[in-house]
């Protein structure tokens, strides 16, 4: 009788119609995260798992400086434990390659909360949107990180908890980009003429070595209390936060 029930599971596994639930996913993240949604392919992953290859999410609308941001994953899977099949709290493992490098983490979700625990390894800094567009500049290097966010009543607009990164490596600017002139708030009229006259100015690479970055969010606010690098070229400290927002693609970095 076992070997009968393994045979017939193989079987439905193998017949399953894929390609068609590639189709499915893609209509139900899109809409769940107002995104557009492209699956390569998908597939089963041992017994109680799905793997999803070749990912690509956009946005449908820009962000405050008009871009459309793209993610890719080359490798998605989830796996379920028993009891979600049971009926009971969602239980998840989620490991992914994307952003340049691996990530591991775990969602448990009740009928009141999610929280979303994750470790991320050799990531690309200049991946993570937010914190590109903090230093305003290209940034190359590896960085390995943490998440560990309670979204209350299932909101990312009621998150708690904290995220950090830790990166070696680092080198900012390319010779291309060009960074802003930005000067004290008693100078308002000056400001005024340098984002009307002035193009910028093109940031050579700079050695910094490495940096950290911590954030504590509460309330579904992001706020950076942590951002610090120093090297023989150049000093980075930082601040500010993000508003997260429902679907998280809302979010907006301040």
């Amino acid at each position: 009788v076992l070997l009968f029930l393994v045979a017939v599971v193989g079987f439905l596994y193998l017949a399953f119609p894929w390609d068609r639930a590639a189709r499915y996913a893609e209509a139900a993240l899109a809409k769940k995260l107002d995104m557009d949604v492209r699956i390569g392919a998908i597939g089963p992953s041992w017994f109680t798992g799905l793997e999803l290859r070749d990912v690509t999410l956009r946005t449908r609308k820009p962000d405050r400086l008009g871009r459309l941001q793209t993610f890719h994953a080359k490798r998605f899977v989830v796996r379920a434990s028993l009891g979600t099949f049971l009926g009971g709290d969602v239980d998840l493992d989620i490991t992914a390659d994307m952003m340049g490098g691996h990530i591991e983490g775990q969602v448990f979700r009740t009928k009141q909360d999610t929280r979303f625990v994750a470790s991320l390894a050799e990531v690309s800094p200049n991946e993570i949107t937010f914190l590109r567009d903090m230093i305003g500049l290209p940034i190359e290097g590896r960085m390995t990180g943490s998440v560990d966010l309670t979204l209350r009543d299932q909101k990312f607009s009621k998150a708690a908890g904290t995220i950090e990164f830790d990166a070696k490596s680092v080198i900012v600017g390319d010779g291309k980009a060009k960074l802003k002139l930005k000067v004290k708030p008693q100078y308002a009229e000056l400001q005024e003429f340098l984002d009307r006259e002035d193009q910028g100015v093109a940031i050579p690479p700079m050695r910094v070595g490495g940096f950290s970055l911590k954030l504590r969010v509460s309330n579904g606010s992001a706020r950076v209390v942590q951002l610090g690098a120093a090297s023989e070229h150049i000093e980075i400290k930082g601040e500010g936060d993000i508003r997260l927002a429902d679907p998280v693609t809302a979010s907006e970095s301040r």
